[in-house]
């Protein structure tokens, strides 16, 4: 499954908001409780992808800034050098 931002651009067939809503439950689901740095890393890719959807861009860059908190140091770091670059 693709999940970066380039195929996210390519699928902006989902001009249903519900969708885009739906889409962003199931990533929350996925990394909700984890320690799994991967997935962790994994859901930020994904998230800076759905930045480009205007109907969440709001929501999603709230979950970026809150992941930013994430327990896990070593996620917090590489997310803030990717957002810097």
């Amino acid at each position: 499954m693709c999940l970066s931002s380039e195929c996210i651009r390519s699928v902006v067939v989902f001009t249903n908001t519900c969708r885009w809503r739906s889409f962003y439950t199931l990533i929350q689901k996925t990394h909700f409780k984890t320690g799994n740095v991967h997935k962790l890393e994994a859901a930020v890719k994904v998230y800076a992808g759905l930045t480009e959807i205007a109907i969440i861009r709001q929501e999603v860059m709230m979950k970026l800034a809150g992941m930013l908190l994430h327990p896990f140091p070593n996620v917090s770091i590489r997310k803030s050098v990717k957002a810097v670059s």
